[in-house]
C-alpha cells in the first residue's frame, strides 16, 4: 500500500488515532492545516496498521516540506532503529545533531542507537557530550555505563553509576543495573543496603528493571513474577491485534509434521547450544521439522556450531529484521510451536513474541524463571524446578518433564590428556573445594560460608572461576578480611570446554551458588563425575541444580538449608571414604541415569510438543500438564 492509496483512508480514522495524530502535529510544530499535518496523521495510521515503510516514507514527504524540522527527523529515526535499519536511524540522528547541537536529548537518543549498534565507542562520546551539556539527565548516565559495561570498561562503568545515584539516589534502573555490576565486580563494600533499596525502588513500585537482573537479587518467585511482568507489560501494549493481521491460519491437518522454530541468538559456542544439541540430532524427523531463527548470527567455526546449524531442517538469519518484520517471516514459515531459548537473557528479542508470531509459544531452557508475559503460553519444568504449589508464581502453564527440564549432550568431548593439579596451580595436598559457575553468582553470604568451610578444613583451598580482574582482586581481598590467605583462593583461567571438563576432575566436590545455582556447571561436574552440593530455594533459578541431582540418581547431595550444606560439606571433606563412593555411583549413574540420556529425554520433549499441539487443534485453552515417563533407553557407550 502506497501513501497515496493510505490517504484515500484517512478520513475513516477513529477518533482516538485522530486526536494522536493531531496531538502529534502540535507536538513537531507544524502549520495544523498544512500538508505536513496530514502526512504525519497518515504515518500514524500506517504505525497502527502495522505499515513501517509507508510511515517513513510519509514522514520524510512531511520532511520535505520543514526540512529544519528535527522533530520530523527524530521521528523518522526511531521508525528506522525499531527496524533495525541502524544506519538510516543514524543519518536522522545525525542531521538532529547539526541542527540542535545543543539538545541534550538528542544525544541520549542517539547513545542508545549506538549501543543497539555496536558502535560503543560513538555512544560514549555522545553520552559525555549529552553529560557536559548538562550533568542532569539519568538516561545519559545509563547510556554512558551501558556502552562502558559492554566495552569491558566496567571501572569506568561503575563510576558512572556511582554519579548517576549521587544525582537520582532512588533511579531505578540505575540501582537495578549498578547492584548487577556490582555482582561482576564482586563488590561488596555496602552491597546489603545497596541490595534492599534496589529491590524496594525499582519493579515493586512499577518500574521497569531487566528481570534477569533480579534472578541474582532475590529467591522470592513472587518478586521475579513482578519483574517479569512489569518488564513486558509496554511490549505487549505497543502490538495492535497480533496475529489477526497476518491473516488466518490454515486448518490443522492432524497427520502434518509439525514445525518448530527456536528463536535464539547462541546458536554457537554456548551453553544452550551445548544442552540442546543432541536433542535437535535424535528428533523424530518424520514428526518435527526444526527450523532455526538466529537473532545473532555467531559463526565463531566451533564444532558446535556447525553441528547446531546442520541439525537444522531451515535456520534463517533474522538478527537484521525488525521486531514486527521478523514475527512477519516467522509467521509466514507456518510455525506450529516457537520455543523462545533466550527470556531476558542477553541478546533476547522478546519483542518478537509480542507479535504473536505462532499459536503457541514456549519460554524453554534459556530463562530458568517466568516471563511474565501474555505471550507465552507454556514453561517447559519438572516436578523439582517448579513443584505442583509453586504453579501460580508463573503466568505460563507448566509442562513438567518425567525426570529433568534440562536436555544434555553425551557427545560433549572432554580432553584426553590429565591434568595434573601444578599444571591448575593447585597444591599438591590438601582437600579442593570448588565452584566454576560465573562469578557474579557468588553473594557475600556464601562467600562467608566457603571462607567457614576453609577453616574448619585446614590445608583445603578454593577453586573458582576467573572473572574480572577487579572481580578476582576483590574475593581475595574478602577472603584476607575473613582470615583466609588469598593463596588458598586458586583462580581457574578460562579454557576451551573440552579442555575445562578435563580440568574439572581435579576438583573433590562442587560447591553451589545461591540463590542462582549452577546450571549447565553442574551437568559438567556430574559428567565428569564430580559431586555437587546444593542448597535449593523456592524460585526455578535456585532448583536446577537439585533437579540435576535427582536425575543423575545422588538426591543425597541436596540438603534444606545452608547449615545442613555446610555441616555436609565439612563432613565429606573429612569423610573420603564416602566422598569417593558418591563419586563412584555418580561414575556409574552417568550412562544410565536419566540426567545424560538424550534419547529418553528427546522423545519426553516430543511427547510435551504433541500434547501442546493436540490441545491447540482440539481448540482447548493452553493448560499445564506432566508428561507421563517412557521407558529408559539401554546404556550406551
Amino acid at each position: 500500500m502506497t501513501v497515496q492509496t493510505l490517504a484515500r483512508a484517512l478520513p475513516s480514522i477513529d477518533a482516538p488515532l485522530r486526536r494522536q495524530a493531531d496531538a502529534l502535529v502540535r507536538a513537531f510544530e507544524l502549520p495544523p492545516a498544512g500538508p505536513g499535518a496530514k502526512l504525519v496523521a497518515l504515518a500514524v495510521l500506517a504505525l497502527q496498521h502495522g505499515m513501517p515503510e509507508q510511515a517513513t516514507e510519509a514522514l520524510n514527504q512531511a520532511s520535505g516540506f520543514h526540512p529544519d524540522n528535527t522533530h520530523l527527523l527524530m521521528e523518522i529515526g526511531f521508525i528506522h532503529q525499531n527496524r533495525r535499519q541502524f544506519d538510516k536511524a543514524l543519518a536522522a540522528f545525525s542531521k538532529v545533531v547539526a541542527l540542535r547541537p545543543g539538545d541534550v536529548a538528542v544525544y541520549a537518543s542517539l547513545g542508545s542507537m549506538l549501543i543497539a549498534m555496536g558502535r560503543l565507542d560513538l555512544s560514549i562520546q555522545a553520552s559525555r557530550i549529552g553529560l557536559s551539556l548538562d550533568p542532569a539527565p539519568a538516561g545519559l548516565y545509563i547510556n554512558l555505563a551501558s556502552a562502558l559495561r559492554a566495552d569491558k570498561q566496567s571501572e569506568a562503568a561503575w563510576d558512572a553509576y556511582r554519579a548517576l545515584l549521587s544525582r537520582h539516589p532512588e533511579h531505578a534502573a540505575g540501582l537495578v543495573d549498578a547492584l548487577h555490576l556490582r555482582q561482576h565486580l564482586n563488590d561488596w563494600d555496602g552491597y546489603a543496603a545497596h541490595l534492599q533499596l534496589a529491590l524496594a525502588k525499582s519493579f515493586r513500585l512499577g518500574f521497569r528493571v531487566p528481570p534477569f537482573s533480579i534472578l541474582a537479587a532475590s529467591d522470592d518467585p513472587v518478586d521475579q513474577l513482578e519483574a517479569a511482568r512489569v518488564w513486558v507489560k509496554r511490549m505487549g501494549g505497543s502490538v495492535a491485534s497480533p496475529l489477526a493481521r497476518y491473516g488466518a491460519r490454515p486448518e490443522a491437518d492432524q497427520t502434518r509434521r509439525l514445525r518448530i522454530g527456536y528463536l535464539s541468538s547462541d546458536f554457537h559456542n554456548h551453553a544452550t547450544a551445548l544442552l540442546i544439541i543432541e536433542m535437535l540430532e535424535l528428533r523424530d524427523r518424520d514428526r518435527f521439522e526444526a527450523i532455526g531463527y538466529c537473532t545473532g548470527n555467531i559463526d565463531d567455526g566451533t564444532l558446535i556450531r556447525h553441528r547446531i546449524i546442520s541439525t537444522f531442517d531451515f535456520c534463517y538469519d533474522i538478527g537484521a529484521l525488525g521486531d514486527e518484520e521478523a514475527a512477519r517471516k516467522i509467521h509466514g514459515d507456518g510455525i506450529d510451536i516457537l520455543i523462545d531459548l533466550k527470556g531476558f537473557t542477553s541478546g533476547a528479542r522478546t519483542e518478537i513474541l509480542a507479535y504473536r508470531p505462532a499459536p503457541l509459544q514456549v519460554n524453554f531452557l534459556g530463562y530458568p524463571g517466568t516471563m511474565g508475559a501474555p505471550f507465552i503460553d507454556y514453561i517447559v519444568a519438572d516436578c523439582f524446578v517448579i513443584p505442583p504449589e509453586r504453579e501460580g508464581d508463573f503466568d505460563e502453564a507448566v509442562v513438567r518433564l518425567p525426570d529433568c527440564y534440562q536436555p544434555n549432550d553425551r557427545k560433549r568431548p572432554v580432553w584426553p590428556e590429565p591434568y595434573g593439579r601444578a599444571q591448575c596451580g593447585l597444591p599438591e595436598q590438601g582437600f579442593v573445594f570448588c565452584s566454576f559457575n560465573a562469578p557474579y553468582k557468588i553473594t557475600p553470604d556464601m562467600f562467608d560460608l566457603w571462607m567457614r568451610l576453609l577453616h574448619r578444613v585446614p590445608g583445603a583451598v578454593l577453586w573458582l572461576l576467573e572473572g574480572h580482574p577487579t572481580g578476582t582482586l576483590n574475593l581475595h581481598k574478602e577472603a584476607e578480611a575473613r582470615g583466609i590467605a588469598r593463596e588458598r583462593i586458586v583462580i581457574a583461567p578460562k579454557l576451551v570446554t573440552e579442555q575445562h571438563l578435563s580440568r574439572m576432575r581435579l576438583g573433590d566436590l562442587f560447591l553451589d551458588s545461591f540463590p542462582v545455582t549452577a546450571h549447565t556447571t553442574a551437568s559438567d561436574a556430574l559428567w565428569v563425575g564430580v559431586p555437587v552440593l546444593t542448597c535449593p530455594g523456592a524460585s526455578f533459578v535456585s532448583r536446577v541444580a537439585g533437579s540435576l541431582l535427582h536425575a543423575m540418581g545422588v538426591p543425597d547431595m541436596i540438603v534444606p538449608d545452608l547449615q545442613a550444606y555446610e555441616e555436609r560439606a565439612v563432613a565429606l571433606a573429612h569423610d573420603p571414604a564416602t566422598l569417593g563412593a558418591i563419586r563412584a555411583r555418580i561414575e556409574a549413574n552417568r550412562l544410565t541415569a536419566p540426567l545424560f540420556d538424550s534419547a529418553r529425554y528427546t522423545r519426553h520433549f516430543e511427547d510435551a510438543l504433541l500434547s501442546m499441539a493436540a490441545r491447540m487443534d482440539a481448540g482447548l485453552p493452553v493448560a499445564s500438564f506432566d508428561v507421563p515417563p517412557r521407558p529408559a533407553a539401554a546404556p550406551t557407550a
